[in-house]
């Protein structure tokens, strides 16, 4: 949202009265906010807090799912290597009895 709306971390920062690298922890999530802080951030975007929570909780679910995804393709690669890796330790023994 703040980036769409063009400002920066130190432009909302300076709204709510707090630090630029404090709202940058609690744009990456590193910081429990109140909800006095909530209802802040809120006010710079025209928005109540209830949709600045949902908004956090949506960002939140996707990036969970999104999380979620890359481990399972992860596995599925782990897995991959695995098998090439048993393919060549068996053609490596196949080459071996040849050469004997």
């Amino acid at each position: 949202m703040r980036a769409a709306k063009g400002l920066t971390q130190s432009n909302v920062a300076s709204e709510i009265k707090i630090t630029a690298s404090a709202f940058a922890k609690i744009e990456r999530g590193e910081s429990d906010i109140s909800i006095s802080r909530i209802e802040a951030i809120a006010n710079v975007f025209d928005l109540s807090a209830s949709e600045i929570i949902n908004q956090a909780d949506l960002i939140y679910k996707t990036n969970a799912n999104s999380l979620a995804k890359n481990y399972s393709e992860l596995e599925h690669i782990k897995n991959e290597i695995n098998r090439l890796n048993k393919m060549v330790e068996s053609l490596t023994e196949r080459v071996r009895k040849i050469e004997r």
